[in-house]
């Protein structure tokens, strides 16, 4: 029964691949198969443990009842059910796929005709097993049966039948129990053996009974076993072959006969040497000679002609057989077609060194390492730029090239990495063989296996000339920045002007009193040093007047400290203030109580709300049906942040053009340049913050910015703001 065992699990294996199923079971009749109940094939998602507790409930169902569809391990799979023999004589196929649709036309076809091909060889297999069975049985001098695993006497043969007084209508079913109760066995000795499977299941019971006085008839049975023996070479679908104790081939089997074209007295002896591909055939002679030479286990991948005149890889193998002095008797080996096997393994390798080519011309760092980080390949760019052989990359053996003021923190990027078992990336300056450093992007990602191995892979990427450009990029920024706020400086004259006036006056005025208190007889000390007093808090006055506009209109660097909104926006409305009174603009301030303070750059986000306050007088120009009303308010957000708006009752703006108020140099405005509002949106997105603008229910529209508060800002340096 070896054989259909092969056809059915080559049935699964075929249609398993074939198909990409997920699995593909049999449930063998028990009558036929005995302690072979089923077979499993599944995918790796799945056990065939799993598949067996999903599918013993409906082993009782006919192919008609069984379900469309079945759940195993949370993944829902399409059945398909085909009898396996005639009405299912020899069982049920099933079949399952997760894929949608399944079974399409085509694979019921498929299914259907690799059953049919699975029955025709079961059948051939059953007669020719039979009729072998029977032979052997005929042949046998004495009384022989073939019981069923479960007792039912397949094959019985005329000399047992004669012992027992029955005849061939008789003897189905015949039962072992039977023979046992028999007291003619007393004179008989009766041998039972088992015939099993690769897997342990009971194929086939061998049942004999030897008369004792008649032992030449068991030596008759030996012969006609050793006979029988050689006629199921013959049957069985493998290369077989036997040698003399010297070497010299004695048997080959029919089929690789077959296969080689050559007939058994060419192959006798060493002529099957002519069949061996002329590169293989001197390396195959020795191997074989000093195989037979020294006893040992023979084994060779070999190419061999076929009777097509083509060659294929074969693996010829042999043991010695020996008697109990250890001296050899025979040699029985068998040959294995590993072409198909052989060409995959030379396409694999072909596709790696392909890989391998790739991986090394690419103009990109690429590497791997272990699930513990250590470093296991590093391709041919890798090691180049860094100056490294391959030993040196390995392990930790890379971090040399590393800025020893970036190791830290990149150390501390791949170990949360490998604790999260997630891709994440950090950025780096690596030293070139050159010794000169250039920054890289250095990104890795986890590869999880089925059974939850990990290995990573990465990429190194060379971002120096793009991380210049984002500082060539900020400096811009901050000149446009900075002419924008002298631009504004005209505008804001009158108020600059109003601003000292009043500090100024007041020095004039106190040093003309302390003048003629001093002057007085006798003079007046007291007074006049009460003046000086008045007279240095109005110079203080203007000083802090002018600090103020050399500290808007300089070209500082930036400095991140701590600001209370509230403050600032006060100090900007105090220079705007005058503007606003000229063009009639009302204004109304509503700042928030306890606003927590931000982290920022004082400067400049008081350019963004002077911004917003000119961009909304400026809207109101012309507007003369309804008060020119503009509103600065602040107040806290529940994302910890503190958010700043200005609000006018100008023309507002249509909101299709919402996206594009804050493009560089897109403007509304007929003298415009458009750069005020794009500006404001680089210093808040530099806060970490956003900018946005949305029209009111009513009249004009709402510029407004939110940044994070102290507690939650990510500003953690004056270089943050560079």
């Amino acid at each position: 029964m070896d054989y259909e065992v092969l056809v059915l699990k080559g049935l699964l294996d075929s249609l398993l691949g074939g198909l990409e199923l997920d699995f593909a079971c049999l449930f063998l009749n028990e009558a036929v198969w005995g302690e072979i109940s089923e077979m499993v094939r599944c995918s790796t998602d799945v056990t065939p443990d799993d598949i067996r507790a999903s599918l013993d409930p409906l082993r009782a169902l006919s192919p008609d009842e069984f379900p469309l569809g079945l759940s195993v391990c949370d993944i829902t799979l399409a059945l398909h059910v085909i009898a396996l023999g005639n009405n299912g004589g020899f069982g049920r196929l099933v079949v399952g796929s997760r894929r949608s649709g399944f079974p399409l036309k085509e694979e019921r076809l498929v299914l259907a005709h690799a059953v049919r091909q699975a029955t025709i060889g079961l059948e051939q297999a059953r007669e020719s097993r039979h009729f072998l069975l029977n032979d052997i049985a005929g042949s046998v001098a004495s009384p022989i049966a073939f019981p069923k695993p479960k007792a039912d006497i397949e094959v019985i043969n005329r000399r047992l039948m004669d012992f027992f007084g029955k005849g061939p209508d008789g003897a189905d079913p015949w039962k072992v129990p039977d023979l046992a109760r028999r007291e003619d066995l007393r004179d008989m000795i009766a041998a039972q053996g088992a015939l099993r499977d690769p897997e342990g299941n009971i194929l086939r019971w061998l049942e004999l009974i030897i008369d004792i006085d008649g032992r030449e008839r068991a030596e008759d049975a030996l012969r006609a076993r050793e006979l029988h023996l050689r006629q199921l070479t013959e049957t069985i679908p493998f290369m077989l072959w036997s040698a003399a104790p010297d070497g010299n081939i004695d048997y080959f089997n029919s089929r690789l006969l077959e296969f080689t074209g050559l007939a058994a007295e060419q192959a006798r002896g060493f002529g099957w040497l002519v069949a061996v591909h002329p590169e293989d055939a001197e390396r195959t002679r020795l191997t074989w000679e000093t195989a037979v030479a020294t006893g040992e286990p023979y084994e060779i991948d070999v190419r061999i002609r076929a009777a097509d005149q083509t060659y294929r890889w074969l693996l010829m193998s042999a043991l010695p057989l020996r008697d109990t002095q250890g001296q050899i008797l025979k040699w029985y080996g068998g040959i294995v077609d590993i072409h198909d096997q052989n060409e995959a393994k030379e396409v694999l390798a072909a596709s790696e060194r392909r890989l391998q080519l790739i991986l090394d011309t690419m103009p990109a760092m690429v590497w791997s390492a272990h699930s513990d980080g250590r470093g296991d390949f590093a391709n041919e760019r890798f090691r180049s730029y860094l100056g490294l052989s391959t030993e040196e990359a390995r392990d930790w053996g890379w971090t040399a090239a590393v800025h020893p003021d970036d190791l830290p923190g990149l150390m501390d990027s791949w170990q949360a990495m490998m604790e999260a078992t997630g891709p994440g990336e950090s950025e780096a300056r690596l030293r070139r063989f050159d010794g000169k450093y250039r920054w890289f992007l250095c990104r890795g990602n986890p590869f999880v296996d089925a059974s939850g191995n990990v290995k990573w892979f990465g990429v190194n990427v060379d971002i120096d000339d793009w991380k210049q450009s984002q500082d060539e990029l900020r400096e811009a920024h901050a000149e446009l920045a900075h002419m924008t706020r002298v631009m504004a400086m005209g505008q804001l004259t009158a108020a600059i002007a109003h601003e000292l006036t009043q500090p100024l006056s007041g020095i004039m005025t106190n040093s003309s009193t302390g003048l003629r208190m001093l002057s007085a007889e006798p003079p007046n000390v007291t007074g006049a040093r009460e003046t000086v007093r008045r007279t240095i808090r109005d110079a203080d006055r203007a000083s802090e007047v002018i600090n103020r506009l050399r500290a808007l209109y300089s070209r500082s660097d930036p400095v991140v400290e701590v600001v209370d909104l509230n403050m600032i926006a006060r100090e900007v409305v105090a220079f705007a203030l005058n503007e606003l009174r000229r063009n009639g603009v009302s204004l109304r301030i509503n700042l928030a109580d306890g606003l927590p303070p931000v982290m920022g750059d004082r400067v400049q986000l008081q350019q963004v709300i002077f911004n917003f306050i000119k961009n909304g007088t400026e809207a109101m120009n012309g507007i003369v049906d309804r008060p020119r009303d503009l509103e600065i308010s602040t107040a806290c957000e529940e994302v910890g942040h503190v958010r700043l708006a200005v609000k006018d009752a100008g023309v507002g703006f249509d909101p299709v053009m919402s996206d594009k108020l804050f493009s560089p140099f897109f403007t509304t405005k007929t003298n415009g340049m458009g750069v005020g509002l794009s500006v404001s949106r680089s210093i808040v997105e530099n806060h970490n913050g956003r900018l946005w603008a949305e029209a009111n229910n009513g009249p004009g529209a709402t510029f407004a910015f939110s940044i994070p508060s102290r507690a939650g800002n990510g500003l953690a340096s004056d270089g943050a703001m560079a």
